[in-house]
């Protein structure tokens, strides 16, 4: 296995597996600056190792630092609790679509992005950046930006006339309003006359009922298998695994939780599907299930929120369940607000 280590300003991550059942390639991009990001490197470290499976990753990182602690530790309290949603981790609804057209997750002449984390949730403010398609300039159209309280029916709650090319950034005051989705729509839709498109979304959702905060994804290596997902694989997040786990180090409340989580294998991506399980443990061995989703092998990043818990845990769980073998956790982050 040969082991390439970029660290640079964005993440970026690749992986082939060439000895393995199916063919694994798994692509995850976070915090991009527009909608075909480039990456600008600072430095290169290569390092050769030797496993099973012959496997070339390419791994652009977002700090210098390459030490891991595998003691997970709780990262600073924050003031409030939000969680971030961008078309280029698949997070939309169109994301399969767009991919299947483009091979993109953000842009394949879409009139709409729309972000649903199938929970209600009392939410403050959105805000966001949205950029509008084509790349030739000259076609006007308008931008709104709507809510949806039950994922199907949605409300117009921003608008603004924008032009083709344009980078368009908001905020939008909720006061606690409860809903479970957004959606950022353009008008004249593709396939109209002198249209316009969504090409890429950024959306940040704040709630207006918070605690404090605790942030971790599987990059930084700090659950509980960064260590045999890294011999496997040479990468933090995979490794054949069924399970993530995140030991926070304290037994505190937990009130929401948002999870996000990629199911492998991706040899044929959306070929299959997979039941992902979200447990919470006091003591890491007697364990609480507090949702599940399907999610779809070797698809995009799933989001997944849940509210109202107000459970004492200190170890939190995302599992690919036993009823669909043959599928692993590829990738997986979590935002949780917590209270003592």
């Amino acid at each position: 296995m040969v082991l390439v280590v970029v660290v640079a300003v964005a993440l970026t991550l690749v992986l082939r597996t060439g000895q393995h059942e199916a063919e694994h390639t798994t692509t995850t991009t976070l915090k991009p600056t527009q909608t075909q990001a480039t990456t600008t490197t600072t430095s290169t470290v290569k390092t050769t190792t030797s496993t099973p499976a012959q496997a070339t990753s390419t791994i652009t990182l977002s700090t210098a630092s390459l030490t891991t602690s595998q003691t997970t530790q709780p990262k600073p309290v924050e003031s409030e609790m939000s969680f971030e949603l961008k078309c280029n981790q698949g997070s939309t609804n169109e994301a399969v679509r767009a991919y299947k057209e483009t091979k993109n997750y953000c842009w394949g002449w879409l009139g709409t992005h729309t972000y649903n984390w199938q929970t209600n949730l009392p939410v403050d403010k959105i805000s966001g950046e949205v950029k509008i398609g084509p790349s030739e300039g000259g076609r006007e159209g308008t931008l709104y930006v709507e809510i949806s309280r039950d994922g199907g029916s949605y409300t117009k709650v921003w608008s603004r006339n924008v032009k083709a090319s344009d980078t368009v950034r908001f905020t939008i005051p909720l006061n606690g309003e409860n809903i479970r989705a957004i959606r950022v729509r353009v008008s004249p839709a593709p396939m109209s006359s002198n249209w316009i498109s969504v090409d890429y979304s950024d959306i940040n959702v704040t709630l207006k009922e918070h605690a404090g905060v605790i942030e971790h994804n599987c990059h930084e290596g700090v659950h509980l298998e960064a260590k045999k997902a890294y011999e496997a694989s040479g990468d933090y997040c995979w490794g054949w695994l069924e399970t993530h786990t995140y030991d926070i180090g304290v037994e505190k409340k937990l009130e929401y939780a948002v999870i996000y989580v990629k199911l492998g294998p991706t040899s044929v991506p959306g070929a299959t599907s997979g039941i992902v399980d979200i447990m919470i443990s006091r003591d890491g061995e007697n364990w609480e299930k507090i949702g599940s989703a399907n999610i779809i092998g070797g698809g995009p990043i799933k989001v997944l929120a849940m509210k109202g818990l107000d459970k004492d845990f200190r170890y939190i769980r995302i599992e690919a369940s036993n009823k669909t073998p043959g599928h692993f956790i590829d990738y997986s982050a979590i935002v949780l607000a917590v209270k003592d």
